[in-house]
């Protein structure tokens, strides 16, 4: 499970820097859909970006 999790806030990272986020938020009473990089980080994950 560690392996997973650090897989995937690796992706985050990537993601944040590539779209130019300032901040990432795990969990959020409300996200404009605009903002929301979810699927943007599973088909990363899925693609198997290292």
């Amino acid at each position: 499970l560690q392996l997973v999790l650090e897989r995937a806030n690796k992706v985050v990272k990537q993601v944040a820097e590539t779209e130019k986020y300032d901040l990432i938020l795990q969990d959020a009473v409300y996200i404009n859909p605009k903002h929301d990089i979810t699927d943007k980080v599973i088909k990363a994950l899925n693609a198997g970006v290292k």
